[in-house]
């Protein structure tokens, strides 16, 4: 391929990402006649959905198709077949590593999947070996697409950390989880490297959240659940027994959350943020609905049920799961908040309540800060007579509107 046609399958590659392309020579092109003699295939950039860029290998003819469909390959074959690197811009070719994410064959075409989202200033490249396909064909030609997703202004920045729940300033020693809530769409994959645990002296905490490859993000990517490992809370487990808890009751941290973070459009956010707080001692008594006191509404009105709660519960399952019911099971459809620190429930029904009696429903499911539910403690003691509580499915607590 010639410089001009280089260029054109750059600006090809941008156009089908709806970003602006850059192009630069390839240390290592092949001649224009093995151009000529290599297969008609060709690799094209495709940008889904989702927001996961796609590579596909398009014309490959039948033997290639039969070879490619036949038996399971390992992963590095498939790297040596079609090749995906990134590196920042400038960086020679055998340098870059290979990016992360998962081949397919379908439809005649071959697919490469990235695992995350493009990130600024990283080159990437695709480049097809018809020569891995089938043993002893010419290597002829590597077909390759070039691309840089170039910075954006720090003045664009527009996405904040909205809120960071637990929202009390006193936690357990034994506290599950963290809920980071974002303004915008945030970017997928790496995100502990934006997140710290500091201590009073400004010490970062050794490894205090549980790192999962597949992150905990709701389906818009606008909340990420982050949680402590268990095994620094369990009683019992090496973890704990060894380095100890992530948190120290009579301590004071500080949740820190980097600015470089990106959300989904490959912008910093705004601001960082930061959650201090202090710990008090571990909580490893199931929350009891007995002890919640109602308010009960005033019939024809749209007057407020409130519920008040001795103990802040999970946020993000409280607000999901609590529920009121009338007298026919059926759910009362209206608006509900959880404020107070997670302390107070408040319910406004969407028409006024008619007279007659109500439930709260309550799925045992219901956790409090450390991961204890209704039906039983997060963290169970053997020795214990009863160590489950067990319950049914669902509590409830009755209130009529008068």
């Amino acid at each position: 391929m010639n410089a001009a046609g280089r260029i054109m399958a750059t600006a090809g590659l941008a156009a089908a990402l709806g970003l602006p392309a850059v192009a630069r020579p390839d240390p290592v092109a092949p001649s224009s006649e093995a151009a000529t003699n290599g297969p008609a295939a060709t690799v094209r950039w495709k940008k889904p959905k989702d927001g996961l860029p796609v590579a596909e290998v398009q014309g490959l003819d039948a033997t290639q198709l039969r070879t490619l469909a036949s038996g399971e390959r390992p992963l590095a074959e498939w790297q040596r077949i079609l090749s995906i690197y990134s590196g920042k811009r400038g960086e020679p070719r055998r340098d870059l590593p290979q990016v992360a994410g998962g081949y397919a064959v379908t439809n005649g075409v071959l697919r490469f999947r990235m695992a995350f989202p493009l990130r600024m200033g990283i080159e990437y490249r695709a480049e097809f070996h018809p020569a891995a396909v089938v043993p002893g064909m010419q290597d002829t030609v590597s077909f390759d697409r070039l691309y840089v997703l170039p910075e954006k202004s720090m003045e664009k920045a527009a996405t904040v950390v909205t809120a960071v729940y637990p929202s009390t300033a006193v936690l357990p020693e034994n506290l599950l989880k963290f809920y980071l809530h974002f303004s915008a769409p945030m970017s997928r994959g790496d995100v502990y490297r934006h997140i710290r645990l500091l201590d009073a002296s400004n010490n970062a905490v050794e490894l205090p959240f549980l790192e999962l490859d597949e992150e905990l993000w709701n389906p818009e990517m606008t909340r990420l659940t982050l949680l402590l490992d268990p095994g620094r809370i369990k009683r019992g487990v090496r973890p704990q027994d060894e380095v100890g808890p992530a948190l120290e009751a009579g301590k004071s941290y500080r949740l820190v959350i980097s600015p470089e973070w990106r959300d989904s459009d490959g912008r910093p956010l705004k601001s960082g943020f930061t959650k201090p707080f202090t710990v008090g001692p571990a909580d490893r008594e199931t929350p009891d609905p007995t002890t919640w006191k109602l308010e009960a509404p005033a019939a024809g009105a749209r007057t407020p049920l409130r519920v008040t709660i001795p103990e802040p519960l999970d946020q993000a399952l409280a607000s999901r799961l609590l529920q009121v019911i009338d007298s026919s099971s059926r759910p009362v459809e209206g608006t509900a908040t959880l404020g107070d620190s997670e302390r107070r429930w408040v319910f406004i029904p969407d028409r006024p309540w008619p007279p007659g009696n109500y439930w709260l429903r309550i799925p045992a499911t219901i956790e409090d800060l450390a991961g204890n539910n209704i039906g039983k403690p997060f963290d169970v003691d053997l020795l214990e007579r009863d160590p489950h509580r067990t319950t049914g499915p669902v509590v409830t607590l009755p209130f009529a509107a008068r």
